[in-house]
């Protein structure tokens, strides 16, 4: 990474002839992801897998997640790690159950009942970044915010490692929770099962999230580490 530096006069201003930026957009991105999504449309499951396949080089029959995996994820996790993601959870579901909101309502004089009633989404869908990002603190971050705020349907996806096998910190951390669903997909392509979508990660995320907030009206929501 470099710096650049730019050395003014005195009393010169600073503006935009300074800045040489191509800006966030990515062209490339947007027509990957398009194409993905449309392939995904058509074709369904079979195109999850062939991409999945194309792109991860894992071939995967089942994308839901059997117990059994979840349930040796414990035992191959260490107990540090493990402390860890426990005394995190409680910190995040702390902060959370105190941020949450309350329905109220009350009756004015001329008998209008009047108020605001908080009403959590039905479904939430995680997205957990995978591959050569590792991040089971991602698990906390969205899930607790969910569970806190009373979502009944919780689902997870993460994409599988070159193995074809799941992060086992993160599985650890999605048992912690008790996530309703985990589903193993390739990270381009696994948004598309998913009612909402919670967590930017790079650019082709970014575009197939958007793309898909305007196709299936889902609600987007950028998560925040502490």
């Amino acid at each position: 990474m470099t710096m650049r530096r730019i050395d003014l006069q005195p009393l010169e201003p600073f503006t935009s002839d300074f800045i040489d930026r191509t800006g966030a957009f990515n062209p490339g991105a947007l027509e990957a992801a398009t194409a993905i999504i449309e392939q995904v449309r058509q074709e369904g499951d079979g195109a999850l897998r062939a991409l999945t396949q194309k792109f991860d080089g894992v071939a995967i029959e089942n994308f839901r997640v059997p117990p059994e995996a979840i349930d040796a994820a414990m035992a191959e996790v260490d107990p540090d790690t493990l402390e860890a993601l426990r005394h995190a959870a409680a910190q995040i579901r702390d902060f959370h159950e105190r941020q949450k909101q309350q329905s109220w309502f009350f009756a004015r004089e001329d008998g209008a009942i009047v108020g605001s009633k908080v009403t959590p989404l039905e479904s939430v869908g995680i997205y957990v970044p995978g591959g050569r990002a590792l991040y089971p603190s991602t698990v906390l971050m969205n899930a607790l915010p969910a569970q806190v705020a009373g979502v009944e349907r919780i689902v997870c996806v993460t994409p599988p490692t070159k193995d074809g096998t799941l992060d086992a910190a993160i599985l650890a951390a999605l048992l912690l929770l008790l996530a309703a669903e985990i589903l193993e997909l390739q990270q381009k392509r696994g948004q598309q099962h998913l009612a909402q979508c919670i967590g930017f990660r790079g650019g082709f995320l970014l575009q197939g999230q958007q793309l898909l907030q305007q196709a299936l009206d889902v609600v987007l929501l950028l998560d925040c580490d502490i």
